[in-house]
């Protein structure tokens, strides 16, 4: 008969899938297969891991209103939010005004839910904070302090806010308080402290060992961890590592520690599965326990689980990871004295440090290994699984992947989710040749950053602006630069060839109107005929229709996000596609698409999605197939005309 610690890891990695996973039929799936594998084997250990389950079930499913909350303390401070707690509810509330941490507020803002921003690799801020039970968000109009709590944080953002220079203060924010900011000017992973933490019991435990034996050393650590923790309001990295000592006398095998001690982590802090501060320091304690390659085996773990997260390979990072983490408590130390005895040596060695940092961002190698490659990847592991330089093998090759765009080896064109605006990939195999039309808004900029990382692109060999409205063209000029853009076209071009492709504008208006006069671009890949419509109107449709009058297409980008003004029926009529993609974001203020422009499709049988709930929207040219693919799961095949 299996016993709970027989089966620890099995739970640990089913709260995993389960904290990973927001369908409510998988779980129910999931709780059922447990119930009847313990009926039909009757293994007690099986029974313990369903009643967990069941226990982390009703906090998937049940949700707060904090709609009506006026009043809260504030539990996080951001450069641009904060988050406040009242009860069980908690809120984002943007503001550039920063209260202390720990501080009573009455604010006014109009609370809405939260809803997720779908895409294939950014980071969903949104689902972040859904996880960690914040569920409505709002912009703060004026707030009122009531009540100001004493705590660390708020004794050490209250010491900080009193410098006179700007950089300063966003140094010492950042390292000491998490409180990123680009005023810092820093370029390094320094602007990224969210390791700082555990960095200083890093840097505590090397200089103990000199005077303590190793069992001291761990009593002390688990202390000052304590203390830490009390200090900070209990975050994951800290929480982690309490657990996990609490566990060490109590459970004899590493296996059955770590599988229970990780299991606890995430049912208490859900967020933690998408978090590097808690899947990090999991790979190194498992590959210590699993390997006797530990340094090779932990450097390929974590060049993925690099390339997962953030779209992107540093080696050396990785090799040097134990020594940074040691230097980011130092820098901690620094930080604090200089809080209590200003002087600028310590602004200086942090700008040392950071100019020294900054050489290992050279190494970065952009790409996700989320992509078709992945498949042909594990097939070659497969393949070397017996051979002695096994761990060499995939390590090189998974930079080689990385470095030529292998994970990413298809063609595709891709409606990049940038909420209210446009933005669209097209990209030959292997990264051959990539054209970009139009980049979304200012605000957008890290997503569409992001995807092109995630793809492994280093250039853009064509921009296409349809025209100048900053939904279309925000990002334009710096993603030209970053990305060594060799053809930019802002202005109508009859023809442009990009590569293996041909691009016709098909629009032939050039007034003051920005949305009547936007290029419009007819393209055919893959025998899959394409028609993107920028902002154009029904005038412009009409002046196609009158040019063009054989005009058909397979996808269609409707003009406009779905406004009215555009996708009239006799356009629809004589285009007559299969598949009609609306670039649109939530609350967005003009409420895209409109009723009048879905109904349409509707009556037509149209197929269509929609970024705002669709997420990223990708169509795939395979030979003899053309397959859409969605952010969110959507799946199917495109036929052509």
């Amino acid at each position: 008969m299996k016993t709970v610690e027989d089966n620890s890891l099995l739970l640990a990695a089913l709260i995993f899938l389960i904290q990973c996973t927001d369908e409510k039929m998988i779980l129910a799936a999931i709780a059922a297969g447990l119930f009847f594998w313990y009926l039909r084997f009757q293994k007690r250990g099986i029974l313990i891991v369903f009643a967990v389950f069941m226990l982390i079930l009703p906090g998937r499913i049940i949700h707060h209103d904090a709609s009506a909350m006026t009043a809260g303390r504030v539990i996080e401070v951001k450069e641009k939010y904060i988050v406040v707690q009242n009860g069980f509810n908690k809120a984002i509330l943007y503001t550039e005004e920063q209260p202390l941490f720990d501080s009573i507020i009455k604010f006014d803002a109009e609370l809405n839910p939260i809803e997720k921003t779908q895409g294939f690799f950014k980071f969903d801020f949104q689902d972040y904070y859904l996880r960690k039970g914040v569920e409505y968000a709002g912009t703060v109009t004026s707030y009122t302090v009531l009540k100001q709590l004493i705590s660390f944080r708020a004794s050490l953002q209250n010491k900080i806010q009193k410098f006179d220079r700007l950089y300063e203060k966003a140094m010492l924010k950042g390292i000491l308080l998490s409180i990123r900011a680009d005023e810092t000017g820093l370029k390094s992973m320094l602007n990224q402290s969210a390791f700082a933490l555990g960095g200083i019991l890093s840097f505590l435990s090397f200089c103990l060992k000199f005077f303590f034996d190793r069992k001291q050393v761990k009593q002390i650590i688990f202390v000052c961890t304590a203390i830490l923790a009390i200090l900070y309001s209990f975050p994951l990295l800290l929480v982690q590592r309490i657990i996990l000592h609490l566990l060490d006398k109590r459970c004899d095998r590493l296996s059955v520690k770590y599988g229970i001690g990780f299991s606890v982590i995430m049912i208490i802090y859900p967020e933690s599965v998408i978090s590097a501060a808690f899947l990090i320091p999991c790979m190194f304690r498992l590959t210590r326990y699993y390997s006797v390659q530990t340094k090779r085996v932990s450097l390929f773990f974590g060049m993925i689980i690099q390339s997962i997260l953030f779209q992107s390979i540093n080696i050396i990072q990785m090799l040097i990871y134990p020594v940074l983490l040691m230097f980011l408590g130092i820098l901690w130390f620094a930080a604090l004295i200089a809080v209590f005895i200003p002087t600028d040596i310590f602004f200086q060695m942090v700008r040392q440090a950071d100019a020294i940092l900054s050489y290992a961002m050279i190494f970065s190698m952009p790409g996700s290994v989320m992509g078709f490659g992945l498949a042909a990847y594990c097939s070659l592991l497969l393949l070397l699984r017996k051979s002695r330089y096994f761990w060499n093998a995939a390590i090189a090759m998974l930079l080689l992947f990385q470095v030529t765009g292998m994970f990413h080896p298809l063609a595709e064109c891709t409606f990049i989710n940038v909420g209210q605006g446009d933005c669209i990939l097209i990209r030959a195999p292997f990264n051959m040749h990539n054209i970009l039309i139009d980049t979304g808004k200012p605000s957008q900029l890290n997503t569409v950053q992001t995807y092109l990382n995630a793809k492994s692109i280093t250039e853009l060999h064509t921009m296409i602006i349809t025209h100048s409205d900053s939904d279309h063209s925000g990002n334009a000029e710096i993603l030209s630069e970053s990305f060594h853009t060799s053809q930019y076209i802002p202005n109508h071009t009859a023809e442009i060839a990009a590569g293996p492709f041909m691009f016709y504008d098909l629009n032939t208006i050039a007034n003051e109107d920005q949305n009547q006069s936007s290029i419009v671009i007819f393209t055919e890949i893959n025998k899959l005929k394409i028609l993107l419509m920028g902002d154009a109107d029904k005038i412009t449709e009409e002046e196609i229709i009158r040019n063009f009058g054989n005009l058909e297409a397979d996808i269609l980008k409707l003009s406009h996000h779905g406004s009215k003004t555009g996708s009239s029926d006799k356009f629809l009529n004589q285009v007559k596609p299969s598949l009609a993609v609306i670039s649109c974001g939530s609350y967005n203020l003009y409420h895209h698409p409109s009723i009048e422009t879905m109904k349409k499709l509707e009556i037509r049988d149209i197929q269509n999605v929609l970024t705002k709930s669709d997420g990223d929207i990708s169509i795939f040219f395979l030979p003899g197939l053309n397959l859409f693919l969605t952010s969110t799961g959507k799946i199917g095949i495109i036929p052509s005309i």
